[in-house]
């Protein structure tokens, strides 16, 4: 397949989501079943409507999971978390029963799986059915502490213990289970059922030897969900942001939309910022895994932690605007406080746990142009699980030093060149201090945490989402126009990072925080995301 014939992903992706869109309606209609009035309602209930769950069975959700090979329509890995970012956009409970359930449970399948395992989920999730995992944590994590323990018996296998019951199990028609050692694919049929406490507990349960998968496949699904689940996660604060921007929009202080009352619409300009930094670096994490898998190890842990901390830092300082309401749980703006929540649904473990520091450093070659062009096609996802990745390097920390060098040759960018070019410049010198640094602490599986560790890794990861900003807006400036194309939203996005790095940062030109705020009321009026794809809303 050559790069251009995919471009037709985009055009399919983009159909396939206005399509979702439309099937889930104006999201503030009280008349709208799977609007927030009857979300609202479901969720103080403990659950989602019968109506959104019968959304994504019309629609064929679990196509999405199904690669084309098989008769469904995953190509690519971010064109999957396009479609996943609808659904969370719109309630996030839902999106994470319907979407992370299916993600665990299908990657073991497509990578290891034989041809008859293969085809019996395919066909599983084609005819409407659902998948889930057991025995894998749901943050991403690894495999759960009580995941069961198999063992050979009589040419097949059998399961003993408990097994920690994934988003989605209780309604599953497939379930593929992690244990110690080896994934198992097994119909819900063939499972005794949930104890009381929804728990899968596996008492010398047999299971045919068909059933066995591989051994080894933890890793591999983990790291699809380190890039698919925080680009998900964007949808909940798109989502948050819009609500709080109608909040504003709706309420006065000293006879002024608080839009308009400076200290709010710095709010407002850093949390737009901030969801467009975390979105660069989840397009560059989930295109990684097509452009760069033996090079990713670094941008993965980065996404998995970074995104939703940036997220759940732009979002809940917004909580501010609202005061007591923002704990209400109903009428118009009721929705907020439940968008915070389902942020925090998508969690993480501390980055010290996974963070390559052997890898870290700019040796190599630059990252390929087209792992930030969110519209450029790629080839085919390769589902073999990698299993060695490169001993040093990391091409977006290369791609860092490169394009802090090209933003001293550009002109035509005032008053925002050399802002921008002190701010690039500034990422590079903290990405020579951070390699030293981290060249020093101990890696390798089973070596214990050092001290400076988790500080590294946060920092290093700061860098890497600069790198995602620069490419993204280098891409969109060489192909397109737009907000994105311009200067203001990159040069106000690196100094929100070089901040928190603790440097000291140049000035912001006055006109930046009004270009961004005029952005953000721009998309909100026209009913567009405020993510990197600037998509139409229903409504």
């Amino acid at each position: 397949m050559t790069r251009s014939e995919p471009v037709s992903e985009e055009r399919a992706v983009r159909a396939r989501v206005a399509d979702l869109e439309t099937r889930f309606g104006d999201r503030f209609d009280p008349a709208n079943p799977v609007g927030d009035t009857k979300l609202l309602q479901a969720a103080e209930e403990g659950g989602v409507p019968t109506a959104a769950r019968q959304v994504l069975s019309d629609y064929r959700l679990g196509a999405e999971f199904v690669p084309a090979d098989l008769g469904g329509r995953f190509v690519q890995a971010d064109s999957l978390a396009r479609v996943l970012r609808t659904v969370v956009r719109r309630d996030g409970a839902l999106g994470l029963v319907q979407g992370a359930s299916h993600l665990f449970a299908t990657a073991p399948v497509w990578a290891a799986g034989g041809e008859e395992q293969r085809s019996l989920l395919a066909w599983v999730l084609l005819a409407g059915g659902r998948a889930a995992a057991t025995g894998v944590r749901a943050d991403g994590a690894g495999l759960a502490v009580d995941a069961p323990v198999s063992r050979a018996h009589r040419g097949g296998h059998v399961l003993d213990g408990p097994a920690r019951v994934g988003p989605g199990a209780a309604d599953a028609d497939a379930l593929v289970v992690f244990a110690r050692p080896g994934v198992f694919l097994l119909r819900a049929a063939e499972l005794p059922a949930l104890a009381a406490d929804g728990s899968l507990v596996l008492d010398a349960h047999e299971v045919e030897a068909s059933a066995y998968v591989g051994d080894d496949l933890a890793a591999h699904t983990l790291r699809l969900a380190s890039a698919v689940l925080p680009s998900m996660a964007v949808g909940s604060a798109d989502g948050a942001l819009r609500t709080a921007v109608g909040f504003a929009r709706d309420h006065q202080l000293l006879g002024r939309s608080l839009l308009d009352v400076p200290h709010h619409r710095g709010l407002f300009a850093a949390a737009f910022l901030d969801l467009l930094v975390a979105d660069c670096l989840s397009l560059a994490a989930t295109r990684a895994l097509h452009v760069l898998p033996a090079h990713c190890g670094p941008l993965l842990a980065a996404a998995r932690t970074t995104v939703p901390r940036l997220l759940s830092e732009a979002t809940g300082e917004l909580a501010t605007l609202f005061g007591p309401a923002a704990d209400v749980r109903a009428g118009r703006y009721g929705m907020f406080g439940k968008q915070l929540r389902d942020l925090g649904l998508v969690t993480v473990p501390p980055l010290r746990q996974a963070f390559p520091f052997g890898r870290l450093g700019h040796d190599g070659a630059p990252a390929p142009e087209h792992l930030f062009n969110p519209y450029t096609g790629l080839g085919p996802f390769d589902w073999r699980p990698v299993r060695g990745e490169a001993d040093a390097g990391d091409p977006l920390a290369a791609h860092l030093v490169a394009s802090a060098d090209a933003t001293l040759r550009l002109t035509g960018l005032e008053p925002y060149g050399r802002p921008l070019a002190a701010l690039a410049g500034a990422l590079v010198e903290e990405l020579h201090s951070l390699t030293r640094v981290g060249a020093r602490l101990p890696a390798g599986p089973g070596t214990p945490p050092h001290p400076d560790a988790y500080a590294v890794a946060t920092r290093y990861s700061l860098l890497l989402a600069g790198a995602a900003c620069l490419g993204v807006w280098q891409q969109t400036r060489a192909h397109g126009r737009g907000f994105l194309a311009q200067p203001a939203w990159l040069t106000a996005a690196l100094r929100r990072i070089v901040t928190r790095l603790g440097r000291e940062v140049p000035l912001l030109p006055r006109t930046a925080e009004g270009e961004i705020v005029a952005e953000l009321r721009t998309r909100f009026e026209a009913n567009r995301t405020f993510d990197v794809y600037d998509t139409p809303l229903a409504g």
